[in-house]
């Protein structure tokens, strides 16, 4: 099961983390609600991430796939 994050929040510390882990290239799948769909694409690029697809899942939730794009630390 994946965790869904609903927060702004959730997703910052979930990509902080996940940053340390990463390397160029990677690819991680999150899944989050749609009020916090608008400030991923912000929030992805902070931590050196972009997004490369989504997907509506059943009732308010996206699954999106994000690759670690960042070169320097």
């Amino acid at each position: 099961m994946v965790d869904v994050l609903n927060t702004k929040k959730d997703v910052e510390v979930f990509l902080s983390k996940q940053r340390d882990k990463c390397k160029l290239g990677d690819v991680i799948t999150v899944v989050i609600t749609e009020n916090t769909l608008e400030d991923i694409p912000f929030i992805a690029s902070k931590y050196g991430f972009s997004m490369i697809d989504g997907e509506n899942l059943e009732g308010d939730l996206i699954m999106i796939k994000l690759e670690f794009r960042q070169i320097f630390r």
